[in-house]
C-alpha cells in the first residue's frame, strides 16, 4: 500500500470508494478508474441501468454491479461494509493523483469527528422555501483558502469514516446531499469543506445528464423545514 506510506506510516488502513456510473458516461471510467484504484483497497462501480463496464479496467479489487435502482444514494450500498474510510465519488469529476493521501491528513485534522468534502453548500435558514435553488456553494474545481464549514455536502466528493455517521433511508431519489446533511445534523457531526488550489478536482463531460438540474426542490424544503432547527444549534 505505497499510498499509504507517507502519512500512516506502519497504520494498516482499508480504504474503499464508492461509484455509480450511468451508461452516457462509460468513457470517463477510463480516466477516473485508473487513478482512483491505485489510491485505495477496494473500488465499488454501480453501474445504474446498464453493464457496460470496459474489459481493460477489470481489477481484483474492482466489484462491479449492475443496478436498475436509480439515483445517487446507490453509492452508499456498500457503507455498512468493513471499512476504515468510505469514500464516495461521481462518474464526472477528474480526481487528483494524491486525493485519497490529502483527504485521509484532512479526517486525521478533523480527530475523524467530521465528515469531509471538496464540494458544500449552506443555505439561508431565513428563508421558507427554495432553500437549494439558492444556497451557498463551494463548488470543487474552485480554490477554497481555508476549510470551511458547511451544511451539506457534496457526495461526489465526499469521506466518512468507520460508519462515524449512521445512515438512515433515502426515501427519495438524488437528494443525497441533502440526506447526509440532515443526518450529520441530527447526530452532531460536522462537515468540513476542505481548503484546496483551483482545478485540484476537474470537471469532466456529463454528456447532457446532470441530477442537480432536476432537484426536487420541493421536497428537499420540506425535508428541510421539519428539521429547520437542527441546523440552528451550534455544534
Amino acid at each position: 500500500k505505497m499510498w499509504q506510506d507517507v502519512i500512516w506510516k506502519n497504520i494498516i488502513l482499508f480504504v474503499a470508494y464508492s461509484l455509480a456510473s450511468i451508461r452516457e458516461r462509460v468513457n470517463n471510467l477510463r480516466l477516473i478508474i485508473p487513478v482512483i484504484i491505485r489510491q485505495c483497497d477496494r473500488l465499488y462501480v454501480n453501474l445504474v441501468g446498464h453493464n457496460q463496464f470496459p474489459d481493460e479496467l477489470i481489477n481484483n479489487n474492482i466489484e462491479v454491479y449492475e443496478k436498475q435502482m436509480t439515483g445517487s444514494q446507490v453509492r452508499f450500498l456498500d457503507y455498512h461494509k468493513d471499512h476504515d474510510y468510505y469514500f464516495t465519488i461521481d462518474d464526472d469529476i477528474l480526481y487528483p493523483d494524491n486525493y485519497t493521501e490529502y483527504m485521509l491528513s484532512k479526517m486525521n485534522q478533523y480527530q475523524n469527528k467530521a465528515i469531509c468534502c471538496v464540494h458544500g453548500s449552506n443555505i439561508d435558514l431565513t428563508k421558507k422555501k427554495d432553500y437549494y435553488k439558492k444556497k451557498f456553494t463551494s463548488i470543487f474545481h474552485n480554490e477554497l483558502t481555508q476549510d470551511k464549514l458547511v451544511m451539506f455536502p457534496g457526495v461526489g466528493t465526499s469521506c466518512f469514516y468507520k460508519g462515524k455517521l449512521e445512515l438512515k433511508s433515502m426515501d427519495i431519489d438524488n437528494i443525497s446531499d441533502v440526506y447526509v446533511g440532515l443526518f450529520a445534523a441530527q447526530q452532531r457531526l460536522s462537515i468540513i469543506c476542505v481548503s484546496r488550489k483551483e482545478g485540484w478536482l476537474k470537471r469532466l463531460d456529463e454528456f447532457g445528464k446532470t441530477i442537480w438540474k432536476h432537484n426536487n426542490h420541493k421536497a428537499i424544503d420540506e425535508i428541510i423545514n421539519r428539521n429547520k432547527f437542527l441546523w440552528a444549534i451550534k455544534k
